[in-house]
């Protein structure tokens, strides 16, 4: 069912709840197949156009800031941060979260809610560490995320998290190969947190599969890449069992996921790679 477009695996799960009868799901599966419309196309250029738009602005609004800050006294410039948070948080319940226009806002807020942790922390000088910053972005923007039910979001958020994460690993102990791998996998594994919630989810909801795919990428890549390191430079890098069994583990639920929930080509593809990845790196050392 994995291999379905979004549209097929939405119409199987109202057929499936009993929303939809057998003719209807038919017939709803054949206008799936056929070519898109144009102004279908125009409705999507829409979507992107605004999103883009709305991503830009809120970049814009933090340059400006950035640029002016010498000449700007520091709360008015809290305040127009504030208010401009304040207008695009007012547009989605307006246009409603699944319009161009919602999405776009929200998009803006998101973005701004981070711009705004920095600027009070300028202003104020709180002495804060970066990865304190980050971990506040990803948690204020948790109520955001739930109302807007953008996957984009989720996976921003999400990524926000992990950087905070890897930041705050790099205060907690000296720099060196051991504790960059310790780091890359507490990532890994907090990449892992929102796929299992995820693929649970989808089990009840039509929800796309792409937000699975980045965050499986960077659970996957990171143990593949630190295994491969340390077969190739073990008596600098100690511990890479460790590695090395989170890449074997991490392998085996990518191959086993198609067993239970239905086969994933994207992470079938990511399995393969790093066996072929693993299997270079050995033919290279012998």
């Amino acid at each position: 069912m994995d291999d379905q477009p979004a549209g097929a695996r939405q119409l199987l799960y109202l057929h499936r709840q009993g929303k939809l009868s057998d003719e209807a799901l038919r017939r709803g599966l054949a206008l799936i197949d056929r070519p898109r419309d144009p102004r279908e196309w125009a409705v999507l250029a829409s979507r992107g156009l605004a999103t883009m738009g709305a991503a830009l602005l809120s970049v814009a609004v933090i340059y400006f800031f950035t640029y002016n800050w010498d000449q700007l006294e520091r709360g008015d410039a809290f305040v127009a941060v504030q208010v401009a948070l304040g207008l695009l948080v007012g547009v989605g319940p307006w246009r409603g979260p699944q319009s161009a226009a919602g999405f776009s806002a929200a998009l803006g807020s998101f973005l701004l809610i981070g711009a705004s942790l920095a600027l009070f922390g300028q202003t104020y000088q709180t002495g804060r560490d970066p990865w304190q910053l980050f971990a506040g972005w990803a948690a204020l923007s948790l109520p955001l995320v739930a109302v807007a039910r953008s996957p984009v979001l989720t996976v921003m958020a999400v990524e926000v998290g992990a950087v905070g994460l890897a930041l705050w690993w790099r205060l907690q102990g000296p720099i060196g190969l051991d504790h960059m791998r310790d780091g890359m996998l507490l990532v890994s594994f907090w990449q892992l947190l929102p796929v299992l919630l995820w693929e649970a989810a989808t089990l009840r909801y039509p929800l796309p599969r792409w937000p699975v795919w980045i965050w499986m990428f960077w659970a996957w890549i990171l143990p593949t890449l630190s295994t491969a390191a340390w077969m190739l430079t073990p008596r600098l890098y100690e511990g890479g069992w460790l590695v090395a069994g989170s890449w074997v583990g991490l392998t085996l639920l990518q191959l086993l996921r198609g067993r239970f929930l239905g086969r994933d080509r994207a992470l079938l593809a990511m399995a393969g790679a790093g066996i072929l990845i693993q299997a270079a790196t050995q033919g290279y050392i012998l």
